[in-house]
């Protein structure tokens, strides 16, 4: 979508007049019946705060100011080492297609021992304990082997009885 101040406009007497729109051909009927009592009228291209004689001649304006563009090989990287960090966790095909076929005849052969420098580690996993802190993001003390948080009904101060928040008066109203 093109900008929004970017319009052909109707000049009359050297100053901008209210007459404004997209395409030139809309202001064609108005600029012809200013021109024959106005003979200096002239319909121009504002845009980027100035008015041109065409949109033409601002594009090449606006490309003239541009400076040139650097082309950079592809394999270029900004700073240090211009390499792609991602080329350290890439397989070649070759070697990808070896590892495939001794993964299935491991599991063909009935899943043994890994070979030695595969990189494979056992398949025997020791259970860890519980974590009894919390997680992330939950509020509360750690969890105790009960599954509660402490002894006393977990009410704060008071025993957790009636009392409506006022300190631990927990009789009948």
């Amino acid at each position: 979508m093109p900008p929004r101040h970017v319009y052909w406009t109707i000049i009359l007497e050297g100053k901008p007049t209210a007459f404004r729109a997209h395409s030139s051909e809309e202001l064609l009927p108005t600029l012809k019946q200013l021109q024959a009592r106005h003979p200096d009228t002239v319909m121009r291209w504002f845009a980027r705060g100035r008015l041109w004689a065409s949109p033409e001649e601002e594009r090449i304006a606006a490309q003239a100011k541009r400076p040139p563009r650097e082309r950079r090989p592809p394999g270029w990287r900004p700073g240090g080492e211009h390499k792609d960090p991602r080329d350290r966790f890439k397989v070649p095909r070759d070697e990808k297609r070896r590892r495939f076929a001794a993964k299935q005849r491991r599991e063909r052969d009935g899943g043994g021992p890994p070979e030695p420098g595969s990189g494979r580690r056992p398949e025997t996993r020791e259970r860890r304990p519980p974590n009894r802190w919390p997680r992330e993001g939950q509020r509360g003390r750690p969890r105790t082997a009960g599954g509660g948080t402490r002894s006393g009904g977990g009410r704060g101060r008071g025993g957790g009885g009636r009392g409506g928040g006022r300190g631990g008066q927990g009789g009948p109203r």
